[in-house]
Protein backbone atom coordinates (compact mmCIF):
# COMPACT_ATOMS: atom_id res chain seq x y z
CA UNK A 1 0.00 0.00 0.00
CA UNK A 2 1.33 3.43 -0.90
CA UNK A 3 1.99 5.89 1.88
CA UNK A 4 -0.90 8.33 2.54
CA UNK A 5 -3.19 6.64 0.01
CA UNK A 6 -6.45 7.36 1.90
CA UNK A 7 -7.74 10.90 1.61
CA UNK A 8 -10.46 12.80 3.45
CA UNK A 9 -13.10 14.06 1.00
CA UNK A 10 -13.82 17.11 3.14
CA UNK A 11 -10.38 18.58 3.83
CA UNK A 12 -8.11 16.54 1.53
CA UNK A 13 -5.94 15.36 4.44
CA UNK A 14 -4.16 12.10 3.55
CA UNK A 15 -3.69 8.98 5.68
CA UNK A 16 -1.69 5.80 5.30
CA UNK A 17 -4.50 3.67 6.74
CA UNK A 18 -8.20 3.59 5.95
CA UNK A 19 -9.09 3.26 9.64
CA UNK A 20 -7.20 6.48 10.42
CA UNK A 21 -9.07 8.31 7.66
CA UNK A 22 -12.43 7.04 8.99
CA UNK A 23 -11.54 8.08 12.54
CA UNK A 24 -10.48 11.51 11.27
CA UNK A 25 -13.84 12.03 9.53
CA UNK A 26 -15.83 10.92 12.59
CA UNK A 27 -13.87 13.05 15.04
CA UNK A 28 -12.93 16.14 13.06
CA UNK A 29 -15.84 16.55 10.66
CA UNK A 30 -18.75 14.75 12.36
CA UNK A 31 -17.80 15.63 15.93
CA UNK A 32 -18.13 12.04 17.15
CA UNK A 33 -15.52 10.10 19.04
CA UNK A 34 -15.18 6.87 20.89
CA UNK A 35 -14.11 7.61 24.43
CA UNK A 36 -12.74 5.09 26.89
CA UNK A 37 -13.26 5.81 30.58
CA UNK A 38 -10.24 4.37 32.41
CA UNK A 39 -12.07 4.54 35.72
CA UNK A 40 -15.26 2.66 34.73
CA UNK A 41 -13.68 0.64 31.94
CA UNK A 42 -16.56 1.48 29.57
CA UNK A 43 -16.28 2.67 26.01
CA UNK A 44 -18.88 5.07 24.60
CA UNK A 45 -19.47 7.12 21.48
CA UNK A 46 -19.53 10.77 22.40
CA UNK A 47 -20.89 13.62 20.34
CA UNK A 48 -18.80 16.68 20.85
CA UNK A 49 -20.85 19.72 21.69
CA UNK A 50 -19.53 23.21 21.88
CA UNK A 51 -21.53 26.29 22.90
CA UNK A 52 -20.50 28.12 19.73
CA UNK A 53 -21.43 25.28 17.35
CA UNK A 54 -23.21 26.66 14.31
CA UNK A 55 -26.55 25.38 12.98
CA UNK A 56 -24.84 23.76 10.01
CA UNK A 57 -23.34 21.14 12.29
CA UNK A 58 -19.76 22.20 11.82
CA UNK A 59 -17.62 23.52 14.61
CA UNK A 60 -16.76 27.22 14.69
CA UNK A 61 -13.81 28.50 12.73
CA UNK A 62 -10.57 27.45 14.42
CA UNK A 63 -12.26 24.76 16.55
CA UNK A 64 -10.88 21.33 15.72
CA UNK A 65 -12.98 18.49 17.16
CA UNK A 66 -9.93 16.23 17.23
CA UNK A 67 -8.10 18.70 19.46
CA UNK A 68 -11.23 19.05 21.59
CA UNK A 69 -11.19 15.28 22.20
CA UNK A 70 -7.50 15.49 23.08
CA UNK A 71 -8.31 18.20 25.61
CA UNK A 72 -11.01 16.05 27.20
CA UNK A 73 -8.64 13.12 27.32
CA UNK A 74 -5.80 15.30 28.57
CA UNK A 75 -7.96 16.71 31.37
CA UNK A 76 -8.77 13.20 32.59
CA UNK A 77 -5.17 12.10 32.24
CA UNK A 78 -4.02 15.24 34.05
CA UNK A 79 -6.44 14.51 36.88
CA UNK A 80 -5.21 10.92 37.19
CA UNK A 81 -1.60 12.07 37.00
CA UNK A 82 -2.19 14.65 39.73
CA UNK A 83 -3.84 12.00 41.87
CA UNK A 84 -0.93 9.56 41.61
CA UNK A 85 1.68 12.30 41.99
CA UNK A 86 0.05 13.40 45.23
CA UNK A 87 0.11 9.80 46.45
CA UNK A 88 3.78 9.25 45.60
CA UNK A 89 4.95 12.71 46.70
CA UNK A 90 5.86 11.78 50.26
CA UNK A 91 7.69 8.49 49.54
CA UNK A 92 9.49 10.10 46.60
CA UNK A 93 10.63 13.07 48.70
CA UNK A 94 11.87 10.62 51.35
CA UNK A 95 13.73 8.64 48.70
CA UNK A 96 15.17 11.85 47.28
CA UNK A 97 16.43 12.92 50.70
CA UNK A 98 17.97 9.49 51.31
CA UNK A 99 20.08 9.80 48.16
CA UNK A 100 20.80 13.54 48.54
CA UNK A 101 24.46 12.80 49.31
CA UNK A 102 24.98 11.36 45.81
CA UNK A 103 26.32 13.48 42.95
CA UNK A 104 23.70 14.95 40.60
CA UNK A 105 23.95 12.71 37.54
CA UNK A 106 23.96 9.33 39.35
CA UNK A 107 21.21 10.60 41.64
CA UNK A 108 19.08 11.74 38.69
CA UNK A 109 19.59 8.42 36.88
CA UNK A 110 18.74 6.43 40.00
CA UNK A 111 15.62 8.46 40.84
CA UNK A 112 14.33 8.48 37.26
CA UNK A 113 14.75 4.69 37.00
CA UNK A 114 12.97 4.14 40.31
CA UNK A 115 10.08 6.40 39.32
CA UNK A 116 9.77 4.66 35.95
CA UNK A 117 9.81 1.22 37.58
CA UNK A 118 7.22 2.30 40.15
CA UNK A 119 4.87 3.69 37.46
CA UNK A 120 5.11 0.40 35.55
CA UNK A 121 4.00 -1.51 38.65
CA UNK A 122 0.44 -1.95 39.84
CA UNK A 123 1.17 0.01 43.05
CA UNK A 124 3.76 2.80 42.60
CA UNK A 125 3.33 4.06 46.17
CA UNK A 126 4.07 0.63 47.64
CA UNK A 127 7.13 0.18 45.43
CA UNK A 128 8.58 3.56 46.43
CA UNK A 129 7.80 3.02 50.12
CA UNK A 130 9.49 -0.41 50.07
CA UNK A 131 12.53 1.18 48.43
CA UNK A 132 12.61 3.94 51.07
CA UNK A 133 12.44 1.34 53.84
CA UNK A 134 15.17 -0.76 52.25
CA UNK A 135 17.52 2.24 51.91
CA UNK A 136 16.82 3.38 55.47
CA UNK A 137 17.67 -0.07 56.83
CA UNK A 138 20.76 -0.29 54.62
CA UNK A 139 21.99 3.14 55.74
CA UNK A 140 21.28 2.32 59.39
CA UNK A 141 23.29 -0.88 59.09
CA UNK A 142 26.20 1.05 57.54
CA UNK A 143 26.00 3.66 60.29
CA UNK A 144 26.01 1.03 63.05
CA UNK A 145 28.90 -0.85 61.44
CA UNK A 146 30.85 2.43 61.16
CA UNK A 147 30.30 3.12 64.88
CA UNK A 148 31.59 -0.35 65.74
CA UNK A 149 34.54 0.08 63.39
CA UNK A 150 35.52 3.42 64.93
CA UNK A 151 34.94 2.46 68.54
CA UNK A 152 36.84 -0.86 68.30
CA UNK A 153 39.41 0.49 65.85
CA UNK A 154 38.82 -2.33 63.32
CA UNK A 155 38.19 -2.30 59.57
CA UNK A 156 34.61 -2.17 58.30
CA UNK A 157 34.54 -5.82 57.11
CA UNK A 158 35.41 -7.08 60.60
CA UNK A 159 32.97 -4.60 62.13
CA UNK A 160 30.20 -5.89 59.86
CA UNK A 161 30.95 -9.50 60.79
CA UNK A 162 30.97 -8.59 64.48
CA UNK A 163 27.68 -6.70 64.07
CA UNK A 164 25.96 -9.66 62.37
CA UNK A 165 27.29 -12.24 64.85
CA UNK A 166 26.26 -10.08 67.80
CA UNK A 167 22.83 -9.59 66.32
CA UNK A 168 22.38 -13.32 65.61
CA UNK A 169 23.34 -14.33 69.14
CA UNK A 170 21.11 -11.73 70.77
CA UNK A 171 17.96 -12.68 72.65
CA UNK A 172 15.66 -10.63 70.39
CA UNK A 173 16.88 -12.43 67.27
CA UNK A 174 16.68 -15.85 68.93
CA UNK A 175 13.12 -15.22 70.17
CA UNK A 176 12.00 -14.00 66.73
CA UNK A 177 13.47 -17.10 65.07
CA UNK A 178 11.66 -19.34 67.59
CA UNK A 179 8.34 -17.56 67.12
CA UNK A 180 8.60 -17.77 63.31
CA UNK A 181 9.43 -21.47 63.31
CA UNK A 182 6.55 -22.18 65.69
CA UNK A 183 4.02 -20.43 63.43
CA UNK A 184 5.21 -22.13 60.22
Amino acid sequence: MLENSYQCDTCDKKFSRRSNAKRHIKVVHEGRARAFNKITGKSTVEVLQHPDKSRTGSLPLGMDAGKHIDLLSSDMEEELLSEILEKIRKPFEELESLVADQSEIPKALYLSRQITASFLSSDPVKILQELVNFIRIFKLKIKLVNYISKSDNIDSKKAESFFIETFKTGKYYMNRIKSRTNTV
